[in-house]
């Protein structure tokens, strides 16, 4: 049966993908990614650096355009441009960037920056100061800081800043690209728990990018582990920490660091990886974690393994998965 608006998921990925010239060489940043978001859902989206984790995520929010592929949002296709660049999309998906100084105009005032989206609500003025006043409070920021300019506030409070901006125009979908990594720990902390509460009081849904795992664990529903431009295993984010199947997934999960026993003993033991990322512009053949992966047989040489569904709602892309399984490898 045709996925038809009235059933398909807010956010259905297909086969996409996005490659560019850089000098001679082509880099291929992402190589046919799948998946898809539901509405209220967190998917969380992890790698490492090279990974293909923010050319997504601007494909996504709009601000890059895809080479292959398609993206459907609400049912309806976006990815071929017709309504990726209007207002119907606009008031549907919006960005959280990882740097919220970079991200905000040093010469507007916070009320200028959230009125730019309001704008083109053909609001009043009366009517935009009043949604300014709404934004401030659901950011946990008082009215006093309508006037202020970006120098003067904190890491923390310019991305409560963008965060109000993102919300401004009442999208459904938000895509947070590492939206806490230039803050302090403690600052971290609390603006997790904004996103979390704001999920839930507007009913948003998160593509959430990081390459934390450790935060990963605490916000998503679901995580997707990229690597070289694809995804390599999906899972429900407490299945995919329990039982990790790729050998890279466990190889991520093995670093995270640890500040206690009860953490030690939830963390898989460590696998010695070789070397580093390969560039995307010289992918290996076959699996292309296949330089870096202790389980290596010539197979993996040889042929890029499907993403293969081993168990309800997890996939991995591994021709060895089930044989590490069972030999107790990857228990």
């Amino acid at each position: 049966m045709d996925v038809t608006p009235q059933d398909a998921p807010l956010l259905d990925v297909r086969q996409l993908s996005k490659s560019f010239q850089v000098g001679r060489d082509r880099v291929q940043a992402l190589r046919g990614v799948d998946f898809t978001l539901r509405t209220g859902q967190i998917l969380g989206l992890a790698g490492e650096s090279g990974s293909g984790k923010s050319t997504l995520a601007r494909i996504l929010a709009g601000s890059s355009a895809a080479s292959g592929g398609q993206f459907l949002l609400e049912g309806q296709d976006v990815s071929a441009g017709k309504l990726h660049d209007g207002r119907w999309f606009k008031q549907r998906v919006q960005m959280v960037f990882q740097d919220p100084t970079s991200s905000l105009n040093p010469r507007r005032t916070v009320a200028q920056t959230l009125e730019v989206p309001l704008r083109t609500l053909g609001l009043s003025a009366a009517a935009r100061q009043v949604r300014i006043a709404e934004l401030l409070d659901l950011v946990e920021l008082g009215g006093e800081y309508a006037s202020v300019f970006p120098s003067a506030l904190s890491g923390g409070q310019k991305q409560r800043v963008a965060v109000a901006r993102a919300l401004a125009i009442q999208p459904r979908l938000i895509v947070l690209d590492e939206p806490t990594s230039a803050l302090d720990v403690s600052v971290q902390a609390k603006i997790i728990q904004l996103l979390l509460r704001l999920r839930n009081q507007l009913d948003l849904s998160y593509l959430f990018i990081s390459h934390d795992l450790s935060l990963m664990r605490n916000v998503a529903d679901e995580t997707a582990i990229m690597y070289l431009g694809r995804i390599v295993e999906q899972a429900p984010t407490a299945e995919l920490f329990a039982r990790p199947r790729h050998p890279y997934t466990r190889m991520l999960l093995s670093a995270i660091p640890v500040v206690s026993a009860q953490e030690a003993q939830l963390r898989p033991a460590h696998i010695a990886v070789i070397g580093e990322i390969p560039s995307a512009t010289h992918l290996p053949s076959g699996c292309t974690f296949h330089t870096r992966c202790p389980y290596v047989t010539l197979a993996c040489k040889r042929a890029e393994p499907e993403l293969e569904v081993i168990g309800p709602g997890h996939a991995a892309r591994c021709i060895r998965v089930h044989e590490l399984e069972r030999s107790g490898v990857m228990s």
